[in-house]
């Protein structure tokens, strides 16, 4: 980091690194505020044409309570591509399950539905997230109440525009990935939705719902096994809502996240206890007043 010079700013300390960029901690130097810098890697992953050129434009259009806001963006005097990120303060979802075990479903409605907000707002974009998980979802206390913000687009792409970025290439983590994202087809809004009930399901449980390395990930993610609901929500609205949302047929599952979210707020989770007990049931899906409709 010693050699490395971003103008305007001073750089605090390397706080991440993922596929496509190395992510500092910085300090604006005229206001003083703390910034997150996004630096593309010198050798980006192989079989990928996603720079961060591209997921700037991206972010460029997104303006959303619950999603990374973007700052600026330029070069490094040697050329290199940077963007400039609000700095969120706080932890990974991640980081707060396993803090805590589980969440209760108080909280777990809570921060989903903020997230299932921020999946509205991008998908009315016609963008596709395609990395959902835990790692990417920080966790902030800003105020009196928790709240998420969606990071790390770097997977992320347009459904209808083209843009010259090989969007049938795998991106995402197969823990996470919906079966036809696994299989390399045009990507949907859907699978941002099928993410979204896995991630929901593991605060209740308290870990990953698909476990095991890679290979076994995908093994699961495409087997015609339903995902399993705990057994007590397998009469409630919310279980109901869960399965149309985890649907291993594309065609089977919801495609309209503003119905999916208007669905969503209509549920009591107080008849719920604070802690659902994650025994797992198949079962078979309940009358539910979610229509499936084409996605976006």
């Amino acid at each position: 980091m010693h050699n490395l010079s971003i103008p305007n700013y001073v750089l605090l300390g390397k706080t991440g690194e993922g596929g496509f960029g190395v992510i500092y901690k910085a300090k604006h130097i005229n206001t003083g505020q703390l910034v997150a810098i996004k630096l593309q890697k010198k050798r980006p992953l192989l079989h990928t044409q996603h720079h961060l050129t591209y997921e700037t434009q991206l972010c460029a259009q997104i303006d959303h309570p619950h999603i990374v806001k973007l700052l600026d963006q330029g070069c490094t005097p040697d050329k290199k591509p940077f963007a400039v990120f609000e700095y969120v303060a706080g932890e990974t979802l991640k980081e707060r399950i396993l803090k805590n075990n589980r969440l209760t479903i108080t909280e777990t409605y809570h921060l989903m539905g903020q997230l299932l907000d921020a999946l509205v707002c991008i998908h009315s974009l016609h963008i596709v997230h395609r990395d959902l998980k835990p790692q990417n979802i920080m966790v902030s206390h800003t105020g009196a109440v928790p709240h998420i913000k969606l990071l790390d687009f770097g997977a992320a792409t347009f459904t209808l525009q083209p843009t010259g970025i090989d969007t049938k290439t795998m991106a995402g983590t197969p823990a996470y990935s919906a079966p036809e994202q696994l299989q390399g087809t045009p990507p949907t809004v859907k699978l941002d939705l099928y993410a979204w009930g896995l991630i929901f399901l593991e605060c209740l449980k308290g870990a990953p719902i698909v476990k095991g390395n890679a290979t076994e990930a995908m093994r699961q993610q495409l087997s015609p096994q339903a995902v399993s609901l705990p057994k007590i929500l397998h009469h409630h609205p919310l279980g109901n809502l869960l399965r149309w949302t985890l649907k291993k047929k594309a065609g089977a599952r919801i495609g309209k996240t503003i119905q999916l979210y208007r669905a969503y707020t209509l549920i009591d989770v107080n008849t719920l206890p604070a802690q659902v007990s994650f025994e797992p049931t198949h079962g078979q899906p309940q009358n539910t007043q979610i229509t499936q409709q084409n996605s976006l």
